[in-house]
């Protein structure tokens, strides 16, 4: 009798035990994926010798929250239904609050910005520019580089060239500096482009 009791008495201590472990586990706070990385970058790019930061913003455009870039890492072609449902805008925004926010793209098929630099002072102006391209979510291999400018507080165009999107992963198609452009003086720059016609990656030079 005494050896049935005890080993009801360890049933329930075990029973209970159990219980307790699982109502703790349910009580788990769900746990909620990490935004996926945004680019920024540093530079003086108001000509007033004091660093800013030019951050990256990638939100939905009703919400204005921002939203991850990948949806679905397994499935290209789900991924890219998903980006367009969400409804991206790409905004590039400055620390100095006097500084105009550049909205990069308002089409949704895309993922933010990508080459995403601080150029230097390539036009002999006071102020680094700084070059970017937009991170297309296409099957399309071209892409163009733009480089841009502050100008009276707001983010101008200044040049931009035809890139393939695999220069940037691919060392000879880049400068010592691993970037696309290349300032050989004052106010003149040389870059790498692909040409649209024999899809070859060429040195070109502009002058500002």
């Amino acid at each position: 009798m005494t050896v049935k009791i005890s080993i009801s008495v360890i049933l329930l201590i075990l029973f209970f035990s159990c219980n307790e472990k699982l109502s703790v586990k349910k009580s788990e706070k769900p746990r909620f994926l990490k935004l996926d990385k945004r680019y920024s970058i540093v530079g003086d790019f108001d000509g007033d010798k004091i660093d800013d930061t030019i951050f990256e913003s990638y939100q939905n455009s009703a919400t204005k929250q921002e939203i991850n870039k990948i949806h679905d890492s397994l499935d290209w072609d789900n991924d890219l239904e998903l980006t367009v449902k969400n409804k991206p805008i790409s905004i590039l925004y400055s620390s100095d609050k006097s500084i105009d926010k550049l909205v990069v793209t308002e089409n949704y098929q895309q993922k933010g910005v990508y080459l995403f630099s601080n150029l230097g002072d390539i036009n002999g102006d006071g102020k680094d520019e700084f070059g970017y391209a937009v991170d297309w979510a296409d099957f399309s291999s071209l892409n163009t580089y733009r480089i841009m400018t502050l100008d009276k507080n707001k983010f101008v165009e200044i040049f931009n060239f035809p890139i393939h999107e695999t220069m940037s992963i691919i060392p000879e198609n880049l400068f010592d500096s691993n970037k696309l452009v290349l300032k050989i003086s004052d106010n003149t720059i040389k870059y790498k482009y692909a040409d649209m016609e024999d899809g070859d990656i060429k040195v070109g030079e502009k002058k500002f």
